[in-house]
């Protein structure tokens, strides 16, 4: 906005956009304010805008680039942490583009290192932690990550293994024992617990 209020020109490259504007874009104005909206129809109508105002004070010169919108480039530093017989915590750092438009969430994918199938869980929101659930225990596991935004989806990180603990095992053993009250046999049970090592 300005005061007193100025004219205001827009321009591409070296072209005035009329008031009228065109096919693909329009100059919205009211008292010293003016609005330029653009939609993209081909590649040339993204780059360098322009915008002069003009009053009895003196001459703004102000550019704006109107950049294509692309996907995220791929998240990086897939760690795994917290892993147990049946979770595991997954923990990535952001793309370093977004693409233009804000990131929406990421996919996490993970699989069985035997299996052809991925499995699909999101983030909440843009948290760059996922727990894994329901892991199968003793396992080897693949995962990679991507990010997504209203552009699409974008790039795999790089594949990341890791192995599930084992269900520790233990031995059952029942030795009995024979007591007396009164008349009536009272049979006792210990119960010992050994871990098998493997």
């Amino acid at each position: 906005m300005s005061n007193p209020p100025a004219t205001m020109l827009w321009r591409r490259e070296r072209f005035t956009i009329s008031a009228e504007g065109t096919t693909n874009t329009r100059v919205h104005s009211a008292e010293g304010k003016s609005v330029l909206e653009v939609t993209p129809m081909s590649d040339r109508d993204f780059g360098r805008y322009n915008c002069t105002a003009r009053n009895n004070i003196g001459v703004r010169y102000q550019e704006f680039i109107l950049a294509q919108a692309d996907v995220p480039s791929s998240p990086y530093s897939v760690r795994l942490s917290a892993v147990s017989q049946r979770l595991a915590t997954v923990t990535f750092m952001k793309p370093d583009s977004h693409g233009g438009v804000p990131i929406s969430f990421y996919l996490v994918q993970y699989k069985d290192v035997g299996s052809q199938e991925w499995r699909d869980v999101k983030s909440h929101s843009i948290q760059t932690t996922v727990v894994l659930t329901a892991l199968e225990p003793n396992t080897t596991y693949e995962v990679r990550v991507a990010a997504v935004n209203g552009k699409g989806q974008g790039e795999f990180s790089h594949t990341e293994s890791f192995q599930t603990l084992p269900i520790r095992e233990f031995t059952l053993c029942l030795t009995p024992h024979t007591a007396s009250f009164q008349t009536l046999p009272i049979r006792e049970f210990t119960l010992c617990l050994t871990p098998t090592h493997s």
